[in-house]
């Protein structure tokens, strides 16, 4: 049968998404604390995944910031290399 299950976990709305049976749903706040979900009858997987887009972004920005700075090492240690070649010839 079709039910609504409220979950013991403190309702936050950024960051947060619920997927029944891997497709993306909507949760709601339940006695202003408690997240509450409408479940369609039958059998079902429920997920609720933190995935706030601020990690995603972070994400992006370290490793450009990685690549950015082994490129700058990887420059510098040419650099020394073709000084070296210089001097000794």
């Amino acid at each position: 049968q079709k039910g609504f299950a409220v979950f013991s976990e403190i309702y936050y709305s950024s960051g947060w998404q619920t997927y029944i049976d891997g497709k993306p749903t909507q949760y709601s706040n339940v006695d202003y604390v408690l997240r509450g979900l409408e479940i369609p009858g039958g059998n079902h997987m429920i997920e609720f995944k933190f995935e706030p887009t601020v990690i995603k972004t972070g994400s992006s920005i370290s490793l450009v910031s990685s690549l950015v700075v082994s490129i700058l090492i990887l420059l510098g240690i040419a650099y020394q290399i073709k000084q070296k070649r210089n001097k000794s010839a």
